[in-house]
């Protein structure tokens, strides 16, 4: 098994605030392609948040101006969108 990514700059909804890859899972599909989920953290002056329970292959993109939508991946599929919040990091799902 290849190792993991390093962290990793994943994107700047806006100034002062950097959201990055962090660790994750090694995954597979169904058709035996290969892929590393990721986690987020969000990155600004008043810390570091994990967001919890969301492994992502894609970079989250801006909503408004407190919150990006991101979108999670099981077994190297995506599923469900995410709006999650930048002040606290915790993750909602979006009406489909």
């Amino acid at each position: 098994m290849p190792a993991a990514p390093d962290e990793a700059l994943a994107s700047q909804p806006m100034p002062g605030v950097e959201i990055w890859f962090m660790a994750g899972r090694h995954a597979r599909d169904s058709s035996g392609f290969e892929c590393y989920e990721r986690t987020l953290e969000i990155r600004d002056s008043a810390g570091r948040r994990r967001v919890p329970l969301l492994y992502t292959l894609d970079a989250p993109t801006r909503l408004d101006d407190s919150s990006v939508q991101a979108q999670v991946f099981s077994q190297c599929q995506p599923g469900q969108r995410y709006r999650v919040n930048l002040r606290t990091g915790l993750p909602t799902p979006l009406l489909r």
